[in-house]
Order: C-alpha cells, then structure tokens, then sequence
C-alpha cells in the first residue's frame, strides 16, 4: 500500500528541501507551489490561485497514490482543516512538523511567516 507523508510548517521551515530528500529516495514531491507558476515557468504567487493550486495537489497526490506510489506533500497546513482531505484519502499517512527557520524561497515576508506560526493548530 502506497504512503503519504505530509510536511506542515511556516515558510523557510524546511518543507520543500525536506520533501527534496524524500523524492531522491521513492516519494514522488507534491505542493500546491508547484501550480503557482506563470507563462515562464517561474514561481509567482497568486493569492487568486489558492483554492486551485491546493485542489490541483490534492487531485494529483490521489492519482500517484492510487498508482501505489509513496507521496510526500510540503505544504504549510497550518489549520487542521487543510490536512483533512488528505486524511480521509485511506493510506498510511504520517503527519510531521518542520520547525526550520531557513530564509524561504517564496519571498514571504517576514510578518506573514510569523502569522502563519501564530495560527499554527497541532495535530
């Protein structure tokens, strides 16, 4: 049976360079970032894309499961609402909490890192 492990954490936790390591070994890396890109291929993010992006990761994290590959998804799942779906999808899964402080790749500010640590709800 396929596994899914799911990276929370603020911006510049470690997420994704984590996720990285995971993804040389069998998972295949999954983020909402990977659809916030423009005509050029480059990340931009677009707050207007949100809803899409994460309803894109989630449909492509179902397919690669359901072929019986092992799916790592880096996304900041500060709310327990955003892991939910996920849960629900049947696999072993395994929740782990980055707490890096690495400069972030995205360009988020400093004050909206921050509110995402704050509204950080345990699992």
């Amino acid at each position: 049976m396929s596994e899914l492990v799911l990276l929370r954490g603020a911006p510049g936790s470690g997420k994704s360079t984590f996720a990285a390591v995971l993804a040389r070994q069998r998972f295949a890396h999954i983020e909402a970032d990977h659809w916030m890109v423009n005509d050029r291929y480059e990340y931009e993010f677009n707050p207007n894309l949100l809803k899409y992006c994460h309803a894109q990761c989630l449909e492509r994290a179902k397919v690669v499961l359901a072929r019986g590959r092992d799916v790592v998804v880096a996304n900041t799942f500060t709310r327990l609402w955003e892991l939910g779906p996920y849960l629900q999808l049947g696999f072993r899964t395994t929740v782990l909490k980055l707490e890096g402080t690495f400069p972030n790749v995205h360009g988020v500010p400093q004050e909206k890192v921050q509110s995402m640590r704050d509204r950080y709800e345990p699992h």
